[in-house]
């Protein structure tokens, strides 16, 4: 099992609609009610609930997924203009996998993260865009999201997910190419031009499986 927290900002006037999408989108995709999840939203999303998830798991490891806004120094959200994951909370990060769409925490944040020793993280340097249409977004999330997936999902490291992550950006942005969907296509590889990741030690999902019969 694994010990993950979500943070999805679905109270946000612009993205709120697209954070919730990405945590259902994720639990489509995933077995997540096999793992030890705590879900942070609306008004839940603030650092006294994540810093109370992280201690709930009693210095085991585990992976937060953070869909909200970001800054080059923190994770946002409605509830938490400073920050749910700043500079100064990166110490609790320790032997973690941060795992984001946020705009710009590949920046500051991650840097923050990594001299704290964190094991590994995913995100970007630069602004991330979203489609104009509902009916393409789905296309976007599943980008996001795919590195993530693989990860939790095969024998992947870290490195290899994200390797796997940028070959599907690619192919789709191909498609919408070959669809004379020049706009999007140029959106999405934007998007990938900012993708960023850390992987401490070729991490892979066994570094993160807790066997909860042995804790106490």
């Amino acid at each position: 099992m694994f010990n993950i927290i979500v943070v999805a900002d679905d109270h946000d006037d612009l993205i709120g609609d697209n954070c919730k999408l990405s945590y259902s989108y994720l639990s489509n995709e995933l077995a997540v009610a096999s793992f030890n999840l705590r879900l942070l939203t609306g008004e839940d999303c603030k650092p006294a609930n994540v810093q109370e998830a992280i201690a709930s798991f009693k210095n085991e490891k585990f992976i937060l997924i953070a869909y909200s806004h970001g800054q080059a120094h923190a994770l946002v959200s409605t509830y938490a203009q400073d920050g749910y994951v700043t500079l100064e909370t990166a110490p609790h990060f320790k032997s973690s996998l941060v795992y984001t769409n946020s705009c710009l925490t590949g920046l500051q944040l991650m840097q923050a993260l990594v001299q704290q020793e964190c094991s590994g993280y995913v995100g970007y340097t630069g602004r991330v865009r979203v489609p104009d249409r509902k009916e393409d977004e789905l296309i976007f999330i599943a980008c996001e999201n795919k590195g993530l997936i693989n990860f939790l999902t095969t024998d992947d490291t870290l490195t290899e997910s994200i390797e796997v992550m940028r070959t599907f950006y690619k192919e789709q942005v191909k498609k919408f190419s070959s669809k004379k969907r020049y706009f999007l296509a140029g959106r999405l590889q934007r998007n990938l031009s900012y993708l960023v990741h850390y992987d401490q030690n070729s991490i892979k999902r066994g570094d993160f499986i807790v066997d909860f019969n042995s804790t106490v």
